[in-house]
């Protein structure tokens, strides 16, 4: 059995290995390490607040507050590394800064603490503890590319702390690929010797961390080797040749050339252009060369899988590449092929980043909002505070959205708003539109792509022509198209059963009001002067409704409405008796002024209610003839 001695020792070593594992912030641990340094700190000497700034990619600068009475300071760190607190660099500090590096990417946190000594060698309290993070990857080192000769490009890039090595990567004409030049490189500059006069090189390269971790990608910067000049200045002295030529055996030719030959030249670079687009594609387009018989268009994007060949055949002038990966940036070069299948001079690269959904539908919102302000007279709004900014569309006024960046509430509700509304497709995550008090006319546009809506309000416009099909907008609660100059029949609305409201009134439809039956939760149901004709459909479904407003109409038959405790049929063209309303025991308000009614016996029945009656009375309708039978 070991000795309590050997016993205490190892559970020491073992308490020292885990201190700093048992929390972020070992305490402890940095007690132990100053234990032998004082017994008890100084009651004179405060804790300095110590902060941390970084500064660029490979600098850190710890400062810390002055103390009363300090003579130095020490400055101590620690990470998972290490077993216990150690000073950094030197034994104390006269200043209140240290500056040093950040850690290479992938090495642990480091925790920093200082304390302030008296001149008499007795420590104060420590200070807080601030925390440094390595970086995930190495950042893109910065490469520069100079061609130095006929052969020969130089190339550099900017030094990285926490970098191993480095592995460089060339790619020129003829589509070989990304090729790799080096990956084991320990120093900051390279020669790419062997090269040929007149062709255009392009490299990349990133840093590779001591943790094999890989960095990020460098710039693509290209340089192009020059071609031999000839010398323009006369030779002072003819060459004397040391043997004489032998002539090369020829044909004579045929016939005197009529002109001086000339060079094949390549085709030029073609200049290529990207059109970013609100979907995963981009719209290509370059310049045109009479001589090109086709194109040869190219793709590349991380991490250098090597040059793509999008299309080696292309006729045209234009591309669209679909079916982009959302957030990837893609690279692109193209060249015009002769007849002859000589190929041209490589475009300039371009590149473009294909936006995420989110971004995607950022972008797709404000655009629809933008086309809303100009379609509308944004300029002459009542309020417009910050549309067409910069700033997010949650912030303009009248705009919701929701944390997705989707538009859901749309209010400009009498804000002068006059003009014809654009389709409003884009904006399908809308939940509220309220545009109702303004001047818009013209058509009311599609919105069946608006399938969330569940309030929608155009009263008090100005809008033409029929009713769109609404039978999409299964979540709708709320229905207010009134006082318009809609024409044409109303559309089936069967499919709205979540409806409550329903107020069309106030325009000048033709025909019947549709089945209505299936509208089950409809509670108002207002249809006055809207020069509707025939009878009123059978509505004893609608057991929730207690208001129906269908004044000004030509409408017959009141037998079917039994649920009603306001019945207003005022200023009609209804001609006959007075049909028996006892059933209509809920009635509280009553109006059939203005109409060509008269009164049988049967009109007041026994359990019509007071209001009712005290109404009939009150119109002193005259009696029927004798023809009208109940």
């Amino acid at each position: 059995m070991a000795s309590p001695e050997k016993l205490f020792t190892l559970l020491r070593r073992i308490l020292l290995l885990i201190a700093p594992l048992a929390a972020l912030t070992p305490l402890s641990s940095q007690t132990e390490f100053i234990a032998h340094l004082q017994a008890e700190p100084s009651e004179t000497l405060e804790a300095p607040t110590l902060t941390s700034e970084t500064i660029g990619s490979d600098t850190v600068v710890i400062s810390w507050t002055e103390v009363a009475g300090a003579d130095h300071y020490v400055l101590l760190v620690w990470s998972r590394s290490v077993t216990d607190w150690e000073p950094i660099e030197r034994s104390s500090y006269s200043g209140r800064s240290y500056t040093g590096h950040v850690m290479a990417a992938g090495k642990p946190d480091h925790y920093y603490t200082v304390a302030a000594v008296d001149s008499a060698g007795v420590y104060g309290e420590w200070s807080n503890q601030v925390r440094i993070t390595a970086p995930d990857k190495l950042p893109a080192p910065l490469l520069v590319a100079t061609a130095s000769s006929a052969t020969t490009i130089e190339l550099s890039w900017s030094e990285m702390i926490g970098a191993a090595r480095f592995e460089l990567f060339s790619w020129w004409a003829n589509d070989p690929g990304w090729q790799l030049l080096d990956d084991s490189l320990d120093r900051a500059s390279y020669t790419h010797g062997g090269l040929t006069p007149g062709w255009t090189y392009y490299y990349a390269i990133r840093a590779i961390a001591t943790n094999a971790h890989e960095g990020e990608w460098s710039n693509t910067p290209h340089a192009t080797v020059p071609f031999v000049q000839a010398p323009t200045a006369s030779p002072t002295a003819s060459p004397t040749p040391t043997t004489t030529p032998t002539p090369a055996l020829s044909l004579a030719p045929t016939s005197t050339p009529t002109a001086t030959p000339t060079v094949t030249s390549r085709l030029p670079a073609p200049t290529l252009t990207i059109t970013e687009t609100l979907t995963t594609s981009f719209e290509l387009s370059w310049t045109y060369d009479a001589r090109a018989d086709r194109y040869e268009l190219l793709t590349w994007w991380a991490p250098l899988p090597a040059w793509q060949t999008v299309d080696s055949n292309l006729k045209e002038t234009s591309f669209v590449h679909l079916g982009l990966v959302p957030g990837r940036t893609y690279y692109y070069a193209i060249r015009a092929v002769d007849s002859q299948g000589v190929g041209g001079e490589w475009s300039a690269f371009l590149s473009a980043t294909v936006p995420t959904a989110t971004q995607m539908t950022e972008a797709a919102q404000r655009e629809a909002l933008v086309a809303l302000y100009h379609a509308t007279g944004g300029a002459n709004w009542t309020q417009s505070n910050n549309w067409l900014t910069s700033e997010p569309i949650s912030t303009w006024y009248g705009v919701t959205v929701d944390p997705n960046g989707r538009v859901t509430e749309l209010l400009l509700t009498g804000n002068n708003l006059r003009g014809s509304l654009p389709n409003l497709d884009a904006l399908d995550g809308l939940t509220i539109l309220s545009l109702g008090s303004n001047f818009l006319s013209g058509s009311i546009p599609e919105l069946n792509a608006l399938t969330g809506l569940s309030f929608l309000d155009l009263s008090f416009n100005q809008f033409t022509g029929s009713i769109p099909q609404l039978n999409a907008l299964t979540g709708l609660e709320w229905l207010s198209l009134n006082n318009n100059q809609v024409t044409g029949t109303l559309p089936d609305l069967s499919a709205l059963t979540r409806l409550t409201s329903l107020s069309l009134g106030s325009n000048d439809f033709s025909g019947s009001i549709p089945d209505l039956s299936s509208l089950t939760n409809l509670r108002e149901l207002y249809l006055p002067d809207s020069n509707l004709r025939g009878s009123i459909p059978a509505l004893r479904a609608l057991t929730e409704l207690p208001h129906l407003y269908l004044g000004d109409n030509r409408l017959s038959d009141l037998t079917a409405l039994t649920q009603l405790n306001v019945l207003q049929l005022g200023h009609n063209r209804l001609t006959g008796p007075v049909p028996n309303l006892s059933p209509l025991e809920s009635l509280i308000v009553l109006d059939l002024a203005g109409n060509e009614l008269c009164l049988t016996e049967g009109s007041v029945q026994p359990g019509t209610s007071t209001a009712v009656a005290n109404h009939l009375a009150d119109l002193n309708l005259p009696a029927c003839p004798t023809a009208f039978i109940y």
